[in-house]
């Protein structure tokens, strides 16, 4: 009785509760219409927020790939660079709505890039926005290294003729083949004149050569002390160990593309045939060529006092023989490292920079 008397409110109470429950799924439906149309739109704002970023993030890349195009023709205050900073950022299939390119800097060696993209959208159309503006920025900079870890212990002196040009500072004489390594008691580098970068002695000096990496950085104004006596051995061995580095790669790229198994000039350096800054620059694949070196210019070598560095020049090394006498250097003949002197360009910056100076190693680098 008492389990029929239950069911019977059960049942009643459901019956009182029916409208109600019904006016709950009318309501329900009412805030679902209600709330589809902001729905819509931040769905809408979520996609269009995803193209504006897109679009953002594509304008990026080519302000940068503009600025390193354009950079590629600086120093100057003509409009090459300009031009050809123009031309780089209208291609691909998202070309800007507009472009701004100016040059700026000593001597006109920085150039900026400012892009602007009207990027039409989709949802937010519902809004009354039919379309916003994304703008991106880059600048690029020729300059010359002023200091670095990575350069040979040898060095060109002030009275080196073959290899500088006078003046203050000396600039290394472009184009010149010239001995880096001379005769006994001759202020140059070399048997009696090898540069003591870290302090290590003659087993410092031959691992200088091979991997041409000092403790800390050296720039203009540093000293470093000269080591005395004849360093033919340790000469010889840190070249002989710097060339297995021979033929090399960067980026998985080969720098020896005739197959020789030798890094070419020509395979290192590509005449850039500009008119403006240097005129070869640093193949991408050859940038750890051990015949690419980095070598400094010094006031002296006359162990034990101490040499200044006073510059930068870029050498492609050519070779370490016997010169002045005969095969096996008996008599008056010296080992000498020969190598000449480039106007070169790198694309990435070693160290600190300053202001360009035509002669020494340069680099191109984005600053922004």
């Amino acid at each position: 009785m008492l389990v029929m008397m239950r069911r019977w409110l059960l049942n009643r109470f459901a019956t009182l509760l029916g409208p109600l429950r019904r006016d709950e799924r009318g309501q329900v439906l009412v805030l679902g219409a209600l709330l589809v149309v902001p729905m819509l739109g931040f769905a809408g704002l979520a996609l269009d927020v995803g193209v504006l970023a897109n679009t953002r993030w594509q304008m990026q890349h080519a302000a940068d790939a503009a600025a390193l195009a354009g950079v590629q023709e600086l120093p100057g205050c003509g409009g090459a660079a300009i031009a050809r900073a123009e031309e780089w950022a209208r291609r691909g299939d998202h070309a800007p709505s507009a472009v701004a390119v100016t040059l700026e800097g000593s001597g006109c060696d920085t150039i900026r890039v400012q892009l602007r993209a009207d990027v039409p959208l989709s949802f937010m159309r519902v809004f009354g926005i039919d379309e916003r503006s994304v703008s991106a920025a880059a600048s690029a900079r020729i300059a010359s290294v002023t200091s670095t870890r990575h350069f040979m212990p040898w060095g060109l002196t002030v009275n080196n003729s073959d290899c500088l040009v006078a003046g203050s500072p000396p600039q290394p004489r472009v184009g010149a083949t010239c001995i880096l390594k001379i005769s006994d008691g001759a202020e140059t580098i070399g048997d009696r004149g090898a540069l003591d970068v870290d302090g290590g002695g003659g087993a410092g000096y031959r691992n200088q050569i091979v991997d041409s990496s000092a403790d800390q950085p050296y720039g203009v104004g540093s000293s470093v002390r000269a080591l005395p006596g004849n360093m033919v051995g340790p000469t010889g061995q840190g070249i002989h160990d710097r060339l297995l580095g021979e033929p090399s790669s960067f980026g998985g790229v080969p720098c020896d593309t005739n197959g020789n198994g030798r890094d070419d000039f020509d395979e290192v350096f590509v005449d850039r045939g500009s008119t403006s800054g240097p005129r070869y620059a640093v193949r991408y694949a050859c940038q750890n060529s051990p015949r690419l070196m980095t070598v400094p210019v010094v006031d002296q070598i006359k162990p034990p006092d101490a040499s200044t560095i006073l510059g930068w020049a870029t050498v492609y090394f050519d070779g370490y023989g016997c010169v002045d006498g005969n095969e096996t250097c008996n008599g008056k003949g010296h080992w000498a490292v020969t190598g000449r002197i480039v106007d070169a360009v790198w694309s990435d910056p070693d160290g600190t920079t300053g202001v360009y100076r035509a002669g020494q190693p340069a680099v191109w680098f984005l600053v922004e």
